[in-house]
């Protein structure tokens, strides 16, 4: 830019005709040391805030884009010519959700209705025995599982309680071996 300064043209447009104004100003103010005078530090924040705006603005649209696309050619729904929304998005989840509930319910009655052709009326019997059987003994299973980590607890703290037991009786060994040798010791008092 300096080089320009000492070349004999008129205007400062001839040397930067295809700068935009703003910029051609800021130039002009550099040169002129006059920059830090009227763009503060405040203003450059300013300005790299804004272009981080306008940065994430850009994300966020492209990101938008890509998500209905994606969406539409995953859900396929005729309703879903608009762009994506919370509301659209959870409006096509209550309605797979209403759909899986349909099949599961479907499901159920069919194997309903397979195990009544498939099994006679004895079958089916022993079958809801075996079932009421099984249940009990996952009951007797589970009441045994919570026994036994009652039990193990149990023994936990008695194993405490024996540790600290045998501490108890070492302490007081020491304390009978220190009394026996300072039994001999006289204590006298001297006035």
């Amino acid at each position: 830019m300096l080089r320009h300064l000492y070349r004999q043209q008129r205007f400062w447009s001839d040397l930067a005709d295809r700068q935009p104004l703003a910029e051609q100003h800021a130039a002009l103010l550099q040169i002129l040391g006059l920059a830090e005078q009227v763009y503060s530090p405040e203003y450059g924040e300013l300005v790299d805030r804004r272009r981080e705006l306008e940065q994430l603005r850009a994300r966020r649209t492209q990101f938008s884009e890509t998500l209905h696309d994606l969406a539409r050619d995953i859900l396929r729904e005729p309703g879903l010519s608009v762009a994506l929304t919370t509301e659209s998005i959870q409006i096509a989840r209550d309605e797979l959700n209403d759909g899986i509930q349909a099949l599961r319910a479907r499901r159920e009655t069919i194997l309903a209705r397979g195990s009544e052709v498939a099994l006679s009326d004895d079958e089916q019997t022993r079958t809801a025995e075996l079932g009421a059987h099984r249940a009990k003994l996952l009951a007797d299973m589970e009441a045994s599982l919570r026994r036994r980590q009652d039990i193990k607890d149990r023994l936990d703290d008695l194993h405490a309680y024996h540790e600290n037991l045998l501490g108890e009786l070492d302490r007081m060994a020491r304390a009978e071996d220190a009394g026996a040798v300072f039994s001999d010791l006289r204590v006298t008092h001297f006035k």
